[in-house]
């Protein structure tokens, strides 16, 4: 049966204002394409495109492995392709990325901090440069959690894994001629300076910002514009952990067993329920539950790392895939303090990723 390939809805990203070009000749070189990437344990996201263009902004599913890992689909017609992902190339191997780390058999998924050394990991950038559609990439910037970014020999392995040539798929290969690496949080306090009225704020304060992801939820403080290293970390009080624990709730009250990728996967569409034994269960509830043990943790992590601090934070910023679970936590942590979500918290560093990469355009 032929495969499908599942690519979620591509979403607008909220980007400075630039206006639009004129449309080049048709002998024209082609207008120099910047990335922001963001590879997360649950969702690859990037934005792609020209500095003077739209540039569109895609969010996959984080999953990836060998093709033999993905499970047959019935009831599907012949040269369709719906649910299977990207195929990519991997040291001469075809892999799948971009799908439910759930639908993977026989296949752990990584959730450790080595995740950027691992074959899921780079087939995750092979799935983002071809998603990009661009032979050559002028200039690509990413991030790495904090305490990663601390250590220069990840940022530099970083570096190497995405710089230059990169056989992504059976004949097709892109170039990336420039790579960045930016502590993960940092998109999210370039995306926010896109606004006047956000930039002039920041100029004179003590910013927080908070990127709540599914592995770790990581922080980076910004003293009116500069970063302060002694002041960041990462806790793993994190998504993977809440979800684990409504599952456990989840089990302990209804006497089924509920796996932390369907919970995931619910989050992801958007929905407010999963099955189990026929019935729909409503997650609210057991989130909300999870999220009061999990999240109090992370932010009394946070704390430590402020507390020899005389100067408050005035500004705490959240973004990632968790940043609406965790507000309530940071509200509680900083009472005096301005929180601020972003629209799409899941695409705040990857909007500040492209915006970075596309200011060095000439």
């Amino acid at each position: 049966m032929a495969r499908k390939t599942v690519v979620q809805p591509r979403i607008a990203p909220r980007v400075r204002a630039t206006a639009r070009a004129e449309p080049a000749p048709a002998d024209a070189e082609p207008a120099p394409v910047y990335v922001g990437l963001d590879i997360g344990y649950s969702n690859l996201k990037l934005i792609a495109g020209p500095a003077d263009g739209d540039p569109t902004a895609t969010v996959l599913p984080a999953g990836a492995g060998p093709r033999t890992a993905m499970p047959e689909r019935i009831g599907y017609s012949a040269g369709s392709s719906a649910g299977e992902g990207l195929v990519v190339a991997l040291d001469e191997e075809t892999w799948v990325a971009g799908v439910e780390p759930g639908r993977l058999q026989n296949w752990e998924r990584a959730l450790h901090p080595d995740y950027v050394a691992t074959s899921g990991f780079r087939a995750l950038a092979h799935a983002a440069l071809l998603v990009a559609g661009t032979p050559r990439v002028e200039r690509l910037v990413t991030g790495l959690p904090v305490t990663q970014w601390l250590d220069s020999a990840r940022r530099e392995a970083l570096h190497a894994l995405l710089l230059g040539h990169h056989a992504v798929a059976r004949d097709q290969d892109v170039e990336v001629d420039t790579v960045e690496v930016l502590p993960q949080p940092a998109g999210a306090y370039i995306d926010m300076l896109a606004d006047a009225e956000q930039r002039a704020m920041a100029a004179q304060s003590r910013v927080l910002v908070v990127d709540a992801g599914f592995f770790s939820v990581d922080w980076v403080l910004f003293d009116e514009g500069e970063i302060r290293a002694t002041n960041s970390g990462t806790s793993t009080a994190a998504m993977s952990v809440l979800l684990e624990g409504a599952a456990a709730l989840i089990q302990q009250e209804r006497g089924g067993r509920i796996e932390r990728e369907l919970l995931e996967r619910a989050l992801r569409l958007g929905a407010s329920s999963v099955q189990l034994f026929g019935e729909p269960v409503q997650l609210a509830p057991y989130l909300a539950s999870a999220a009061s043990q999990t999240t109090g943790v992370a932010m009394m992590a946070l704390r430590q790392t402020l507390r020899g601090e005389r100067r408050e934070v005035d500004v705490v910023l959240l973004a990632g895939g968790g940043a609406e679970t965790y507000a309530d936590a940071a509200r509680d942590a900083f009472p005096r303090a301005r929180v601020v979500v972003p629209p799409e918290p899941v695409l705040a560093n990857v909007r500040g990723f492209w915006a970075h990469a596309s200011r060095h355009a000439s």
